[in-house]
């Protein structure tokens, strides 16, 4: 077999004639679908559930037996458990019982969350090669259980890389060394950042804003409790879409803690003697030439589209009546993609619409809403 072919574990045939194959989840070795005994069905349910796993027959059998190993030791930890448990509940009742905290800081307080992980990032510096090779060289180099790594999910990016996610930030420190021995000298490691949080206060007078610290100070004392981190950070204002022409809208990026609390417990910011309504903002990139995402206008090769219709002009010419809306990227997906359950009669605008949905998705999982 040439060097660079994929090829099925199983039978060790390459994917030319019969393409069709399923890559395991935790090993994330390719097989035919008649070597892993998995019917078409199943294939297609899996790329229709994100969050379906499937695990090769050996993979399937370390976990089994990993899983068995460590049931005595969970056994012999459960009394030990409960032990602490006992004192957490007597702790919460004097907590209650003293009345030391308000009833929105209890729930506050109540509140678990686990820290969300950064992925890794492991990019080819072949610009030719596929996700699919990344993944398969990387699972020729070493096995996540071998190394001790719990994944969560493994997503293909754009120039033939991936975006590998772990349960915890040990696994993510074990697979990055590992990545880095093995794999350093032809891809690009690195740990990508997790965007934290931002919210746009709208229509806030001008004179709210004029003095940035002055409003970081209100936003502060007016309208977060103790004990949150009080991480805010003024990125932009504009002028506000009202007839009022003091208005500014005002992006701000903020700490998770703040972020959770806000959406939870606040229906509107108060700064001195006015009070404002927030919504999250979340920035998704998108060209006003073609109306794609992922890019600006200004790197557009394409030619103008309109946003209404679809048509090749831009959205002063077009004549369209009886709002018969047509959404490029909509079209796209069910034409050629064939996703014919995508519906495409509206505008690029719609907030419903599929295509813009699916980016928002892409853009909230960038960002650390966990504490």
């Amino acid at each position: 077999m040439a060097p660079g072919i994929q090829t099925c574990v199983q039978c060790a045939d390459n994917f030319i004639v019969n393409n069709k194959y399923i890559v395991c989840d935790l090993c994330i070795k390719p097989y035919h679908l008649h070597c892993a005994k998995v019917k078409d069905q199943v294939l297609k349910i899996k790329q229709d559930c994100v969050n379906l796993k499937w695990f090769c027959g050996n993979c399937f059998t370390i976990a089994e037996n990993r899983l068995n190993k460590n049931e005595s030791e969970y056994q012999l930890n459960e009394k030990k458990t409960k032990e602490v448990l006992e004192k957490t509940c007597k702790l919460t009742d004097l907590i209650e019982n003293n009345g030391t905290l308000t009833n929105s800081q209890r729930q506050w307080s109540d509140v678990v969350k686990t820290k969300k992980t950064e992925p890794l990032i492991i990019k080819p510096k072949n610009q030719n090669q596929n996700c699919l090779t990344t993944k398969t060289v990387l699972a020729q180099k070493f096995s996540p259980v071998d190394i001790n790594v719990s994944v969560e999910n493994v997503k293909s990016c754009a120039k033939g890389s991936i975006a590998i996610h772990c349960n915890n930030k040990e696994s993510l420190d074990n697979l990055k060394i590992n990545a880095e021995k093995v794999l350093g000298a032809d891809y690009e490691i690195k740990i990508a950042s997790i965007s934290k949080p931002k919210i746009k206060i709208i229509n806030v007078h001008e004179k709210d804003i004029q003095d940035i610290d002055s409003f970081v100070d209100s936003f502060k004392k007016q309208n977060l409790i103790d004990g949150i981190e009080t991480y805010i950070k003024i990125l932009r204002k504009y002028k506000s879409k009202t007839n009022n022409r003091n208005a500014l809208n005002v992006i701000v990026e903020i700490s998770a803690d703040i972020f959770n609390y806000l959406v939870n417990e606040k229906e509107k910011i108060h700064i001195g003697w006015n009070s404002y309504r927030f919504f999250e903002h979340v920035n998704i990139i998108r060209c006003f030439r073609c109306w794609k995402f992922g890019h600006f206008a200004d790197k557009c090769t394409s030619q103008d589209v309109c946003p209404l219709c679809g048509g090749q002009h831009k959205k002063d010419e077009c004549r369209i009546t009886n709002d018969n809306f047509t959404c490029v990227n909509c079209k796209y997906a069910n034409e050629i993609l064939k996703l014919k359950h995508v519906n495409y009669n509206h505008n690029v605008f719609d907030r419903n619409c599929s295509s813009y949905q699916r980016q928002l998705l892409k853009a909230k999982e960038r960002i650390g809403y966990n504490i």
